[in-house]
């Protein structure tokens, strides 16, 4: 994943916690109160992007059924203060926003290609991947619109299903 994310820049949009605890937002180039100079948490570039490959498998054993695959999508941040308030306490730990994006992203892709594998075995044939994928997108488009950012461009990957 290539992201870019800096910390106490003049240039980003930069977050703080006030004397409440509540997160607090500082547009490029404004300065927070004196009192919370020294409380910066992180700073987002106002051009922020990413380009994330996403993988996911899951092993069953020798009686179940084996299934992986990855996309890739590129992506940017639209409204860093929608992140930064779902994600604060994990960017205030150090977590970076590339780990908490991929992770939220991993759970969508999981999801229905687990759905898929599901459905596979059912019917004993792989039919309808295409289905899968663009459902992949479509779930991974909202998830990112909830997280603050906006996709640009999906790209299936690839997906096996052994067992089947």
């Amino acid at each position: 994943m290539i992201l870019h994310q800096r910390k106490n820049d003049r240039e980003g949009e930069r977050f703080y916690l006030d004397e409440t605890g509540t997160l607090q937002h500082c547009l490029p180039g404004e300065n927070p109160p004196v009192q919370h100079q020294n409380e910066m948490i992180f700073s987002f570039d106002r051009e922020l992007s990413a380009v994330l490959p996403v993988g996911v498998a899951k092993e069953s054993g020798s009686a179940g059924k084996d299934w992986g695959g990855y996309c890739r999508l590129r992506c940017r941040l639209v409204l860093p203060h929608r992140f930064a308030s779902r994600h604060r306490e994990e960017l205030r730990e150090g977590e970076t926003a590339e780990t908490i994006l991929a992770d939220a992203v991993r759970d969508v892709v999981g999801k229905e290609m687990q759905q898929y594998a599901r459905q596979a075995e059912r019917i004993g044939c792989k039919k309808n991947e295409q289905t899968m994928w663009e459902q992949i997108r479509d779930g991974v488009y909202d998830r990112l619109l909830r997280e603050g950012w906006m996709q640009e461009e999906f790209r299936p990957g690839s997906f096996r299903l052994e067992g089947v």
